[in-house]
C-alpha cells in the first residue's frame, strides 16, 4: 500500500515539476536558506530536520531530473528521479499523518527552485549558477552518497 501511495505521490510530483519548469514566473525567485546552513543550525537527525532536509532534496532532484528529460538527457534524469523517490519516502517515513503536508510542500519547493534556475539562466546562461541551486544539489549528493 505504501507503495502505490509512493507512485501516486511521484506521479504528481514529476507532473507538477514539469508544469513549474514550463511556467514563467512575474517575480523574482525566493531566496531560501542553504541545506548546508540550514545542516549548520539545526537537528537534521531529528524528524523534523530529515523531513525538512529530504522534501529540499526530493524537490530539487525532482526538478534535476525534469529539466535533464527536457535536455533529452533520460538516462541521468532517471537517476535524479530515483534519488528523488528515495527522498521522498525518507520525508514520508517521518510525516506519520501528514502526507498531505509532504505532497503540498514538494510542488511549492519545485517551483522556487525552477525560477532560481530560469532566472540564473536568464543572468549568466547556466541553470545552475545559482548559489543556491548549486549548493544544494553538492549537500543533497553528498547524503545520498553519490
Amino acid at each position: 500500500m505504501k507503495g502505490v501511495m509512493l507512485a501516486v505521490i511521484a506521479a504528481m510530483i514529476t507532473a507538477t515539476a514539469a508544469n513549474a519548469i514550463a511556467q514563467q514566473s512575474s517575480n523574482a525567485p525566493p531566496a531560501p536558506i542553504k541545506l548546508e546552513e540550514y545542516a549548520a543550525t539545526n537537528d537534521v537527525a531529528k524528524p523534523a530536520g530529515v523531513q525538512f532536509v529530504s522534501l529540499r532534496c526530493a524537490s530539487l532532484y525532482m526538478f534535476v531530473s525534469e529539466w535533464l528529460k527536457q535536455e533529452d538527457r533520460r538516462e541521468m534524469a532517471a537517476k535524479f528521479e530515483e534519488a528523488a523517490k528515495s527522498f521522498l519516502t525518507a520525508a514520508l517515513g517521518v510525516a506519520k499523518g501528514q502526507e498531505n503536508f509532504v505532497t503540498d510542500q514538494v510542488p511549492r519547493m519545485i517551483a522556487i527552485y525552477s525560477d532560481r534556475a530560469r532566472a540564473a539562466k536568464a543572468a549568466t546562461g547556466n541553470v545552475f549558477e545559482d548559489p543556491i541551486l548549486h549548493s544544494d544539489i553538492l549537500f543533497c549528493k553528498r547524503i545520498a552518497g553519490r
